[in-house]
C-alpha cells in the first residue's frame, strides 16, 4: 500500500469516529451515568483536538447530571483535561474540599491537579532533553572524534 492509500486509510477512520472521539450532540440521549461518561469522553476527545477551553464546560455539564457520583466525575473530567492540556488553569475549576473528606476516599483537589500537571510537565521538558539534545551531543562527539 502506497503512501496515499496510508492516508485514505487514517482518513477514512478519522471521518467515522473509529478513534473514539465524541461529539457535542452524542450525549443528549444519554441518562445517568451513561451521560456523565459521556459527557466526560466528550471533554477528553475535546481536550486533545483543541485547546480545552470547550472541554472544560462538558465537565462542568456533568454536575448537572442527576447521580450521587456527579461531583467526583466530574473533577476527575478536570483532571483529564488538565493533563491532557498541559494547563494548571483547569485545575482552578475544582472546587476546594472540606477538611474532614479525606476520610471518604482519594478525592481529586485543586493540588493533587496542579501537582500531576506539573509533573506531565516536567517529564515533557526531559523528554526534550533526551529526544534533541542528547542525540545531538553524540554526532557532535563522534565527529569531532575523526
Amino acid at each position: 500500500m502506497g503512501r496515499y492509500g496510508w492516508v485514505a486509510v487514517v482518513a477514512v477512520l478519522l471521518l467515522t469516529g473509529a478513534f473514539g472521539l465524541r461529539g457535542p450532540g452524542e450525549c443528549e440521549s444519554e441518562e445517568g451515568v451513561d451521560k456523565a461518561y459521556c459527557l466526560h469522553e466528550t471533554a477528553i476527545s475535546y481536550a486533545a483536538l483543541e485547546d480545552g477551553g470547550g472541554a472544560i464546560g462538558y465537565c462542568e455539564q456533568i454536575r448537572r447530571v442527576d447521580i450521587n457520583t456527579a461531583p467526583g466525575q466530574a473533577d476527575m473530567c478536570l483532571m483529564d483535561v488538565a493533563t491532557l492540556t498541559r494547563d494548571p488553569a483547569a485545575c482552578a475549576s475544582i472546587p476546594p474540599s472540606d477538611a474532614d473528606s479525606f476520610l471518604f476516599g482519594a478525592e481529586v483537589t485543586q493540588e493533587l491537579c496542579r501537582q500531576k500537571v506539573e509533573n506531565i510537565n516536567r517529564i515533557q521538558d526531559y523528554q526534550c532533553l533526551l529526544l534533541y539534545f542528547l542525540p545531538l551531543l553524540l554526532v557532535t562527539v563522534i565527529y569531532h572524534r575523526r
